[in-house]
């Protein structure tokens, strides 16, 4: 213990004082996940949660890529731009790729909706809900738009406040949907969620970007629409991959095996999901610059284990705790009725553990330019998950699912162990020809 203690003080000396605002803004996200999670399962029960968690899951995977998936690639283009005309192009690309996803998303939603409702929710008459999704989504991209152009410009205090009073009203009128006590609108207030949060947002951009970074220079380079198209390729397949994956699956065992026990395996699943916010957020804001800024391999792997060795260590000691009160926890989160959902826990826990540990080495490779690594990790992950779940049903039933998840987790983990492997020598080169 005393080690680990001494290991995470080293971890949050490298951790700037905007870290706890931004880990404030992954607490109040995860409470509203919790609570949105919370009144679904008290108010519907499991196989209802089930449905629903497939909508969850499509309005995340579409909020995500919404603006064309080029956040990331963005705010590094903007930080880096030499001049204003630079930055105003690269804008306008950024803009053109907005457009064009957002139509394409529209389209797919709308000439799809019926076939959405009766696939994901078993239900024609909720099509009208894919219909406003395919209107939202516009209103969200754009949001991730201004998110990334406040990060350029390093308003970070803008990012969290507004993040965290947009979650706050997003869940409040999530309440107000789910009120009536009816499935639609339980349906309804998940796809409003993300963009009454994105509406705020928007409204604190406004008051703060300067127009100067508004003015379009529409005569943009292929080389910047290309540079952050490569990036939004990337960026959609590694978030889309597992939950279109999962979404396959789940309907295989609600079809065979009742939607009651794919709302068990989707508890798990969202537990889950709020831990790795909170790692997600650790990897991305503060671990990624900490491994780009070495200087030699071993500097690098020093840098590395340094972050890997505590974290991995708290998610053990985490987990096991989860594990232990596995009952009070499916309890107090949800309702009696998932209790079953304990024996969904083991597996499910053991492959997150071998997910966390395999971002450990995707981002060991994304700090020296690996762009591929991301996707190939969760495609891994995707293709196990669907191939092991379908293998082992005729066997376990409806605990398939669990049981894939952690051959998925375990799958994606080798695979970067190898990776990393055999791309030392080249990545050392690397380095070496840079000092």
């Amino acid at each position: 213990m005393t080690f680990l203690v001494k290991r995470w003080a080293a971890v949050l000396r490298f951790l700037p004082i905007s870290t706890a605002g931004f880990a404030a803004v992954t607490v109040v996200k995860a409470g509203a996940g919790l609570l949105i999670v919370k009144v679904i399962s008290a108010g519907f029960g499991p196989e209802a949660f089930g449905q629903l968690a497939q909508l969850m899951t499509v309005v995340a995977i579409v909020s995500m890529l919404a603006g064309g998936g080029t956040t990331n690639a963005l705010i590094q283009s903007l930080v880096s731009a030499v001049s204003e005309q630079d930055r105003q192009r690269r804008l306008t690309a950024a803009f053109k790729i907005y457009l064009a996803q957002s139509i394409i998303v529209s389209v797919a939603l709308i000439a799809g909706n019926a076939l959405f409702a009766r696939f994901l929710l078993q239900d024609n008459t909720l099509s009208w809900l894919f219909l406003l999704l395919a209107a939202t989504q516009w209103v969200v991209g754009a949001n991730n738009l201004s998110q990334a152009m406040l990060t350029a410009m390093q308003r970070s205090r803008v990012i969290i406040l507004s993040n965290m009073i947009g979650t706050c009203v997003g869940a409040f009128v999530f309440i107000a949907c789910v009120w009536p006590g009816n499935y639609a609108g339980a349906a309804l207030g998940i796809v409003l969620y993300p963009v009454v949060g994105a509406v705020i947002g928007l409204w604190f951009a406004a008051k703060t970007i300067p127009l100067s970074w508004r003015r379009p220079v529409w005569a943009t380079t292929r080389d910047d629409i290309t540079n952050l198209l490569s990036y939004s390729g990337v960026v959609v397949i590694s978030l889309a991959a597992v939950p279109l994956a999962q979404i396959y699956v789940r309907d295989i065992v609600g079809g065979r095996f009742g939607w009651e026990v794919v709302g068990y395996w989707q508890t798990v699943l969202k537990i889950s999901d709020v831990y790795m916010q909170f790692f997600g957020m650790l990897m991305i804001y503060q671990a990624l610059p900490y491994y780009s800024a070495a200087t030699s391999l071993a500097d690098l792997d020093k840098r590395w284990r340094h972050v890997m060795y505590p974290i991995l260590g708290l998610m053990v000691g985490g987990l096991c705790l989860f594990y232990l009160l596995r009952e009070f926890v499916l309890r107090v989160l949800f309702s009696e009725a998932f209790l079953p959902a304990q024996q969904f826990v083991l597996p499910c826990i053991v492959g997150d553990f071998f997910r966390i540990a395999g971002v450990f080495f995707v981002f060991y490779g994304i700090s020296q330019g690996a762009r591929l690594m991301p996707i190939l990790f969760d495609l891994t992950q995707a293709i196990l998950l669907v191939a092991v779940a379908i293998l082992l049903l005729p066997v376990y039933e409806g605990m398939a699912p669990a049981y894939a998840t952690l051959f998925a987790g375990f799958g994606g983990f080798i695979v970067m162990v190898a990776v990393r492997a055999v791309r030392r020598s080249h990545w050392k080169a690397k380095l070496e020809s840079v000092a």
